[in-house]
C-alpha cells in the first residue's frame, strides 16, 4: 500500500511541476487581447501579400489586416512565434502604423529561443538597433493612420530555426503599432509594464525573414559611384578614339 502511495505521489509531482513553472512565465492562465486598435483598411481593398519579398525564407505577410498592436520599448511589447526557418536570417521585413509622421524610425529587433520548460521567452540569441526609412504602402486605416512597410538588413546573420521575434519602437515621438491580421492559428506573447510576466494571444503579426543572399538595396552613394564610373569609362573611350 505504501509503495502504491509513493508511486502516486511521484506521478502527481511530475505533472504539477511544469504547471507551477509555467505559472511563473505567464501573467494569467487565460488568453487576453493586448492593447491595440481594430480598424479596417480604407479604401476597402486587398492588402494580401503587399511587399512580401519573393526571396523570403519565412513569411507571415499581410492577409486581411484588421488593425495593429502597439510594440514599443518601455511599454507593451509583442513577441510573435516563428518556426521552420532552415536558412540563416539576413533581414526582416515588417508592416505597421505610427503615432506620428517621422522621416525615419528607430527600432530594436530581438531574437529569442523558446523556453523548453515554460514554453515562453527563452535565451536571447541576437539583438539589433536599426534606423529605417518607412515605405508608404498607399493604404491607410479608416482612422487615418498610414500603413508603412519597413525592411531591415541585419549586420550579422541569425541562425534560429524557431523562436520568438520582437520588434520595438524606441522613439516615443514616433510610436510604432505592428500590423496584424485575423488568423487565430498564429500565436504571440506580449508584456507591458503592468504585468509580472507574459500573456498570450492568437493573431498573425505581419513580418517576413530574408535569407543570407538576396538583392541588397543600393544606397545613393553606390548609385552615384556607378554613374561616375560610366561617365569616366565613356570619356576615356572617347579620348582614345580621337587620338
Amino acid at each position: 500500500m505504501k509503495k502504491q502511495f509513493k508511486i502516486a505521489l511521484v506521478f502527481l509531482i511530475s505533472i504539477s511541476l511544469p504547471i507551477l513553472v509555467n505559472s511563473q512565465q505567464f501573467d494569467s492562465g487565460k488568453t487576453q487581447e493586448p492593447d491595440g486598435i481594430s480598424s479596417e483598411v480604407m479604401p476597402n481593398r486587398d492588402l494580401s501579400g503587399y511587399g512580401c519579398p519573393d526571396y523570403a525564407i519565412f513569411d507571415q505577410c499581410p492577409n486581411n489586416p484588421q488593425g495593429t498592436y502597439g510594440s514599443n520599448e518601455g511599454d507593451q511589447v509583442i513577441y510573435p512565434w516563428f518556426e521552420g526557418v532552415h536558412e540563416k536570417i539576413g533581414g526582416v521585413v515588417f508592416w505597421g502604423a505610427t503615432s506620428n509622421v517621422c522621416p525615419s524610425y528607430d527600432f530594436k529587433i530581438y531574437f529569442h529561443r523558446n523556453n523548453d520548460v515554460s514554453g515562453g521567452i527563452g535565451e536571447l540569441v541576437n539583438s539589433f538597433e536599426v534606423n529605417l526609412i518607412p515605405e508608404a504602402t498607399g493604404w491607410m486605416f479608416g482612422d487615418g493612420r498610414v500603413i508603412y512597410r519597413f525592411e531591415a538588413v541585419l549586420p550579422t546573420f541569425v541562425s534560429l530555426e524557431e523562436g520568438w521575434l520582437s520588434i520595438q519602437g524606441t522613439d516615443p515621438n514616433c510610436g510604432f503599432s505592428w500590423l496584424r491580421g485575423n488568423d487565430n492559428s498564429k500565436m504571440f506573447l506580449y508584456t507591458n509594464p503592468g504585468m509580472s510576466g507574459y500573456n498570450f494571444f492568437f493573431r498573425d503579426m505581419n513580418f517576413a525573414f530574408n535569407g543570407p543572399t538576396y538583392p541588397m538595396p543600393l544606397s545613393d552613394y553606390a548609385i552615384y559611384f556607378g554613374i561616375f564610373l560610366i561617365i569616366a569609362f565613356t570619356a576615356i573611350r572617347f579620348r582614345r578614339s580621337i587620338f
